[in-house]
């Protein structure tokens, strides 16, 4: 009797399983499973044994990825931080350029080789002719020379009677031909390029330019250097030319220069040929 009541519960445990796999597995599957009761079991077991892997390793590929991520975000802030420190530094080095490019521009402007100091060249070469042609302006002409030649060439200064003379006269006749008493020059047209052409000399200090006129007139080429003087430009005449020498060679070039005849047609033209012969007499240059 045990026996068969044992044998029926066995048989019932059975059915039941199978009737519980059947109704699991039926749906609208209506293809028939064949595995036994153990072996959907053991596959049951199988299945969630891999979810359970596929679950750790899903949370360790989000920690790989997290840890790829925070990585890749560190070394996105340290480029950025090298980046920052890269533009600082070449902030510094373009306000560093920046600041010396001022500083040139700045110490040009006071600086004699700069283009528009040496321009004031001009002013000095002006000043040396106009006083040269004028009555009684000996002292006011050597005042364009470099300190050294005006003490040494106003000091036993000649009469000038005789040259004042032929500088009046010789500025009448320029007026009566070209209407111009040749008391004032424009510096930008008469002694421009096209007949002056400045160039600052080889000096640590800028303080030196030279100044060449070109073969013209029937005169030769004259160079004519200069020296910055306390901010002033001054021609540097030779160190033998006296008193007496420069004033032989003004009257030598005024008497010639008294024959209008000779002169240019054109009023500009005719002011560079008297500034070129009166600067070859004052650089004892004249032949």
């Amino acid at each position: 009797m045990k026996t068969t009541y044992r044998l029926f519960s066995y048989f019932t445990a059975a059915a039941l399983a199978a009737g519980t796999f059947g109704i699991a597995g039926c749906k609208d599957d209506t293809t028939a499973d064949n595995r036994t009761a153990g072996q959907k079991v053991a596959d049951a077991g199988k299945e969630a044994s891999n979810k359970v892997g596929a679950g750790v390793d899903a949370t360790t590929q989000a920690a790989k990825d997290a840890a790829r991520e925070t990585e890749q975000a560190a070394r996105q802030a340290g480029e950025k931080i090298e980046q920052g420190a890269d533009a600082t530094g070449q902030a510094a080095k373009d306000a560093a350029m920046k600041a010396e490019e001022a500083a040139k521009q700045a110490g040009a402007k006071v600086s004699p080789s700069n283009a528009e100091n040496l321009a004031n060249v001009r002013s000095a070469i002006e000043g040396v002719v106009q006083n040269a042609v004028k009555r009684d302006n000996w002292r006011s002409m050597t005042g364009f020379l470099t300190a050294a030649d005006e003490a040494r060439l106003n000091e036993g200064k000649p009469d000038t009677k005789a040259l004042d003379d032929l500088a009046e006269k010789f500025t009448a006749a320029y007026r009566s031909k070209y209407n111009d008493a040749f008391t004032i020059m424009d510096r930008d047209e008469k002694f421009n390029s096209d007949f002056v052409k400045l160039q600052a000399a080889a000096d640590p200090n800028g303080n030196k330019a030279t100044a060449t006129i070109p073969a013209s007139h029937g005169l030769p080429e004259l160079t004519l250097p200069f020296v910055n003087e306390n901010g002033k430009w001054k021609l540097d005449v030779p160190d033998t030319l006296d008193p007496g020498t420069l004033h032989g060679n003004l009257t030598k070039a005024l008497t010639e220069l008294q024959d209008l005849s000779k002169m240019p047609a054109t009023e500009v033209d005719a002011a560079r040929h008297v500034s070129h012969r009166i600067l070859a007499a004052v650089m004892n240059a004249a032949q």
